[in-house]
């Protein structure tokens, strides 16, 4: 088998700004925005059992053809936060909220019929979130530390590469695969122990919802796989 000629060029720019305000010694805010990319690459030629009639083949799944290139995809990132330092610096907070706009979303799609996989660009995504940390002392060699995210990231646009199939590769409204809600707490204690010693105990705890429905679990989808679990 020839093996195809493929070439990508790309040139990319990304900027960045960043703003930051020191209210006083304990005290930052700060805002940014940025741009980030990754490059494009080719793919291998698929065999022709991956376009043969059947279920998980590339007509099934939202596709006529394999691509054998794929674009650079790009996130721009914008973010605004602070770093306090509160009770005689008892307690210290940073706390960030962000959005992400990610586009020519580049994807592993892999073809159920013929066990092979490509890459393509699969649209748009936009990511909304907070984030939260602490460390909180309230007495001598005693800390209680702790972290608190949540991330709303979606696709914002359907994707279907074969206008003959009726199932999309993916569906505007799908989740990226995350889980939205995730936390982390943590205790410590330090104490001198026997001979002088330095000794500690630690407790950690942590915790991640259920995901949501992503390409997977999406029934619309050409790549819909029931055993999956969200």
């Amino acid at each position: 088998m020839v093996q195809p000629k493929t070439r990508v060029n790309e040139t990319p720019v990304t900027p960045k700004a960043a703003l930051s305000y020191q209210l006083d010694p304990n005290n930052l805010f700060y805002a940014s925005a940025a741009k980030g990319y990754r490059i494009g690459g080719t793919n291998a030629p698929l065999s022709a059992a991956c376009a043969a009639p059947g279920p998980g083949n590339l007509s099934s799944q939202g596709y006529s053809a394999a691509p054998l290139t794929y674009n650079s995809d790009s996130v721009w990132s914008y973010e605004l936060g602070s770093k306090n330092k509160l009770f005689d610096r008892h307690l210290e907070i940073g706390a960030s909220v962000y959005r992400i706009d990610w586009s020519n979303i580049q994807q592993l799609v892999y073809v159920s019929s013929c066990g092979q996989q490509f890459v393509d660009n699969l649209g748009k995504a936009q990511s909304n979130g907070f984030d939260l940390q602490f460390a909180f002392y309230p007495a001598q060699g005693l800390t209680l530390d702790g972290a608190l995210g949540y991330t709303d990231a979606t696709y914002s646009k359907t994707v279907n590469k074969n206008p003959s199939a009726s199932a999309n590769v993916v569906s505007g409204g799908d989740h990226l695969d995350t889980n939205p809600w995730s936390a982390t707490f943590g205790f410590t204690y330090e104490h001198t122990v026997l001979g002088g010693k330095d000794g500690y105990a630690r407790l950690d705890y942590t915790y991640h919802s259920k995901g949501l429905k992503n390409p997977l679990t999406d029934p619309n989808n050409g790549g819909y796989d029931p055993a999956a679990v969200a």
